[in-house]
């Protein structure tokens, strides 16, 4: 039967079944004008990356039964209609994809090849260990999806810092030896090797500033690996250098360094320029060199662990996961999360470094940017539209539950068992942001207090009902009890004094 393999810009494994010797008499088309890209405010940066790194990948194979649809400016058809016109001109039979990395993507696929009359086959994503269907089996019959088992199970499964049946070190999780705050570091990070773009990845500039002028963020700090080989390297680079200090120090950020001892190798992960369980048994190995073990099963986790777990939430959750709404939050997104212009260093620094780089670590995201938006009320529709837009590594398979689930709590607990929230105190443990903020952190009440202060005992107070009765809450609530009603009507005044200065953009 004649059959159409299509390719999306996050599908560049070499592992990809599209390209499986057996099939080499079928016609490939590498597809750039996804709807999902279109749709929304995405950083340039990330476009960039993904287009260029499909170019790349194109040029690597040098296929000659392939076609190549790329953005173009003034684009009027969608991907529904593009495809469709391709399909019918060519008479396909057959469409054949790995599993997309969004449910509208695959909606739209599935109601396609309904509509024209012909199959669609959908492949496992290779750059996943685990796939959606092993991870349903799994959590059947569970009363509540666990991270820590699914990973104790994939661990042992494929015998990953295992010995004689046991984890190595006696335990399975070294996170308590991983929140050693900044002010404990004793050397800067090495400076990491700069990437210049070469020609191709030029006019993919060129042509993002042409489609996606408007977009959040510019070019002009691209530097990010856009080929195997360059992405290889940098996993090398965070073997060799940085691996020892990531895990005492992946929770701690850095007023002047954002990343810090951080891999970044999430973005090639994520799009199959690198593949995962390659670099877990290279993490393994520098366990066994001499890395620290704290560090290499952190790393392994990230990977191993939640990152797997993450992707077979969403797809057991959606489509309906995406309208969860726990705390029926109403308020819009400030324009600070694009701005940065706010008084708040911590925030201010982190929407920084996320418009100049296309990144921030997991911290960042989940303490800072995360927790600001879980006080502050904001829908989690427009939280989870921004986090996506603007990080490379963000998918809609992992930045959905990463997002609503876990920063937000806006599941209600199938990521989290709790909300993150958390007052300025933790930050100014983890970081050194505080010491030359404009706010106060060690007050919550006057009128030079820490917001993430009284915003947070205004949350705990809104949402008693809601979370009282959660058992990893007593604590925090009894706090809360012990505080007298001129307290809580302090930090509720504050609070809505805040609201209404953020919204005039007037912190």
């Amino acid at each position: 039967m004649k059959t159409l393999g299509l390719i999306f810009p996050d599908q560049l494994s070499k592992k990809n079944p599209i390209f499986d010797s057996t099939k080499r008499d079928i016609q490939v088309l590498f597809f750039e004008p996804l709807d999902i890209y279109f749709d929304q405010n995405h950083h340039k940066q990330k476009l960039a990356f993904l287009f260029s790194s499909l170019r790349h990948f194109i040029k690597e194979l040098n296929l000659k039964n392939a076609d190549h649809v790329p953005i173009t400016k003034g684009q009027k058809n969608g991907m529904t209609d593009l495809l469709s016109d391709y399909i019918r001109l060519n008479n396909y039979e057959v469409l054949e994809v790995v599993h997309p990395s969004d449910h509208k993507t695959l909606t739209q696929l599935t109601l396609l090849t309904s509509k024209l009359g012909i199959a669609l086959k959908v492949h496992d994503d290779p750059k996943f260990i685990s796939s959606a269907y092993e991870f349903k089996n799994w959590a059947e019959g569970k009363k509540s999806l666990v991270q820590e088992f699914f990973y104790r199970w994939l661990r042992k499964k494929h015998n990953i810092l295992i010995e004689d049946e046991k984890p190595v070190g006696g335990e399975w999780n070294f996170d308590s030896k991983n929140r050693v705050s900044i002010n404990k570091l004793k050397e800067d990070p090495p400076e990491r090797e700069r990437i210049k773009p070469d020609a191709l990845s030029v006019d993919v500039m060129v042509d993002v500033e042409n489609v996606f002028g408007n977009n959040f963020g510019d070019l002009e700090n691209f530097n990010w690996s856009v080929t195997r080989e360059d992405a290889e390297k940098k996993a090398n680079e965070f073997f060799n250098s940085l691996i020892n200090n990531f895990g005492p120090f992946q929770d701690a950020m850095d007023v002047g360094n954002p990343t810090l001892f951080h891999s970044l190798l999430s973005p090639y992960i994520n799009v199959g320029l690198l593949d995962p369980m390659k670099i877990i048994v290279a993490a393994e190995k520098k366990y066994y060199e001499g890395a620290p073990l704290n560090s290499v099963e952190g790393f392994i986790r990230q990977i191993l662990g939640w990152r797997e777990f993450i992707r077979g939430i969403y797809w057991l959750k959606m489509p309906d996961y995406k309208s969860l709404n726990f705390f029926e939050n109403t308020r819009k997104l400030p324009e600070l999360f694009w701005t940065g212009e706010t008084r708040m260093q911590c925030v201010a620094k982190a929407v920084e470094s996320t418009k100049e780089l296309g990144y921030s670590h997991h911290i960042h995201r989940l303490m800072v940017t995360g927790n600001f938006a879980l006080l502050s009320e904001i829908d989690p529709r427009y939280v989870c539209e921004w986090y996506l837009g603007v990080y490379l590594d963000a998918h809609e398979w992992v930045e959905l539950p990463n997002t609503l689930g876990m920063a937000l709590f806006a599941d209600g607990g199938i990521v989290g068992t709790k909300p993150y929230a958390a007052s300025g105190a933790y930050i100014n443990r983890m970081s050194n942001y505080c010491k030359t903020c404009h706010y106060n952190v060690k007050e919550t009440t006057s009128n030079d207090a820490c917001p993430f202060n009284y915003l947070y005992w205004n949350f705990l107070n809104n949402q008693r009902k809601k979370l009282e009765n959660n058992p990893r809450m007593k604590l925090v609530y009894r706090n809360l009890n012990k505080k007298d009603d001129e307290f809580i009507r302090a930090v509720n005044l504050n609070s809505e004094d805040f609201f209404t200065r953020i919204k005039k953009g007037s912190d």
